[in-house]
């Protein structure tokens, strides 16, 4: 029950750093750096996406340098939750299927497990999908898919609102 606590308070904390944020670019940053923290895990990725190209794409991956990755919207593990709207668990990744091995190649990092959620913007669509990758020490389990789920609720409600921004300005 402490531990859990600890997780509540700091989900607070981190819906209101990302509601606060209406930049883009600041969004994915906050979203890596506040989901490895809490999530124990050594990478996440947030794939957004994009209605124009019919891809997942994401600005920033930590443990790598700043860059866009583009996927196609139904490639890899963040496209089948993206496609399927559920989330997965997956404490093998190598030996799944759907994991795109193509994203490690590029970018020279391993996944060993994940957890993936999709993220739903306020009319229920979704809009793209979450990931921790690498938990330390442990593997997934349906809590933590739980608590990235709450996290995913933040992250949708920040890129509406830079959405709207972006179009105001």
């Amino acid at each position: 029950i402490r531990n859990l606590g600890k997780r509540f308070r700091k989900l607070s904390s981190i819906g209101q750093t990302l509601t606060s944020q209406l930049n883009m670019e600041t969004i994915f940053e906050l979203v890596m750096e506040q989901t490895n923290q809490t999530m124990e895990t050594e990478r996440s990725t947030l794939f957004v996406y994009d209605d124009y190209t019919d891809e997942l794409w994401s600005l920033v991956a930590t443990g790598v340098e700043k860059n866009e990755i583009r996927i196609k919207s139904d490639s890899g593990l963040a496209g089948w939750v993206f496609q399927n709207q559920k989330e997965l668990i997956i404490n093998d990744t190598y030996k799944d299927s759907r994991f795109n091995l193509d994203v490690d190649r590029r970018t020279g990092f391993q996944t060993k497990n994940i957890l993936c959620v999709p993220v739903f913007n306020r009319e229920k669509k979704c809009i793209g999908a979450l990931e921790a990758l690498n938990r330390h020490g442990e593997n997934f389990s349906p809590e933590d898919a739980e608590f990235l789920r709450h996290i995913s609720d933040y992250v949708a409600i920040a890129i509406e609102n830079a959405r709207l921004y972006e179009d105001v300005q």
